[in-house]
């Protein structure tokens, strides 16, 4: 799985890195993959799955290509 990350919300994943592959060995959702990864899901505003809008409760499979969107920030 891809999973890219898009916004400032990058900076609370493990490394600070906006793109991170990850082997599913099972679907996961989205919401479960955010846990593995000791991300708050409440940073996320959007989920794309394969460039399909979803949520954080869709099954993500091994090869999926996963994007998440932070809220708007700044002033």
């Amino acid at each position: 799985m891809n999973l890219r990350v898009n916004g400032h919300v990058a900076q609370f994943f493990p490394g600070g890195k906006a793109v991170h592959e990850m082997t599913l060995e099972e679907p996961a959702s989205v919401r479960e993959v955010l846990g593995r990864l000791s991300v708050n899901p409440q940073l996320v505003m959007a989920v794309y799955i394969n460039n399909e809008k979803r949520d954080l409760d869709c099954l993500v499979n091994d090869g999926d290509e996963v994007l998440l969107l932070s809220p708007v920030s700044g002033g």
